[in-house]
């Protein structure tokens, strides 16, 4: 048996679809591939790799894989994202590999609701230009937990053909003090995903009010479903209230090396201005795990 990653004549003759974006890494036997796994780039990273199609009964092939691109690609991490509805034997297989739960992805369905006008909310909606990309790189680090802040956010590039269908959240008080953003995750769905700091849970339903209003009644598009993570927990109950909830995803993570922990603590908890509510920036506050905050 040999492994491999797959080029486009392997694709021809192995029969595998042209899925651009995405690559596969495989085992051969007798000129023929008996186990696969799909991926790609996460979030555009140049550390971390997404699993997004693999075999669970080649625990070899995954092994291989993930020695093979740590050791010469130096990835430092590998992501999956999975239903927790039906793959609940990928899930167990993961985590049985030694991959762990960074968070969950909570998918939901936008319909009318009436919780608050505009004229009560501080908050407002805006399509994001060039200048708000270095803003929105530093939210969506402060949004990842502390340990992860090195390579688990969203790069340039990814922001790169998606600047028309991302939206960046600012108190009324203070324009430059971006708090959150929501981006359009595929083009050819309306499905937006929310960067939201855990500093900014509580204000969540505000950040969908005046999206609404851009998106839906200014723009008049047509409905669109959002996805959130873990990180507003703190507004959850209400979202799952006033939402009908299509999905949740485990996010799992494996990290294929050691880093010091500490280091990373010192490094990337006094680099990142933290939002608050108020409009203000601190540096004072630091997450320690993505749930807890310290001062």
């Amino acid at each position: 048996m040999k492994t491999k990653t797959l080029n486009l004549i392997d694709l021809y003759r192995y029969r595998k679809d042209f899925i651009w974006g995405k690559d596969y890494y495989a085992s051969i036997e007798d000129n023929r591939v008996v186990s696969s796994i799909l991926y790609s780039k996460y979030l555009e990273a140049k550390k971390a790799l997404e699993l997004h199609e693999f075999d669970t009964n080649h625990e070899e092939l995954l092994k291989d894989f993930i020695s093979h691109f740590s050791l010469k690609e130096d990835i430092y991490y590998f992501i999956s994202k999975l239903t927790e509805s039906d793959q609940v034997n990928e899930i167990s297989f993961l985590q049985a590999q030694g991959f762990r739960r960074l968070t969950r992805e909570y998918l939901f369905e936008y319909r009318e609701f009436k919780t608050t006008s505009l004229d009560t909310v501080s908050i407002l909606c805006e399509t994001a230009t060039n200048k708000d990309i270095k803003h929105m790189i530093q939210i969506c680090k402060y949004a990842q937990p502390i340990e992860f802040r090195d390579y688990l956010f969203h790069y340039p590039d990814f922001f790169k053909d998606r600047l028309d269908n991302t939206y960046v959240f600012h108190s009324a008080s203070n324009p430059e003090n971006i708090l959150g953003y929501a981006c359009k995750i595929d083009p050819e769905k309306n499905i937006f995903e929310f960067i939201v700091p855990p500093t900014q849970a509580l204000s969540f339903i505000s950040f969908l009010v005046t999206f609404v209003d851009k998106y839906i009644h200014f723009e008049k598009n047509e409905n669109f479903s959002f996805i959130v993570n873990e990180n507003i927990k703190d507004s959850l109950d209400e979202v799952q209230e006033k939402f009908k909830l299509k999905q949740v995803k485990q996010v799992l993570i494996q990290e294929a090396k050691n880093r010091d922990k500490v280091k990373l603590l010192k490094q990337w908890g006094n680099k990142i201005q933290i939002p608050v509510p108020n409009g203000q920036v601190s540096n004072k506050s630091k997450i320690i795990d993505g749930t807890k905050t310290v001062k």
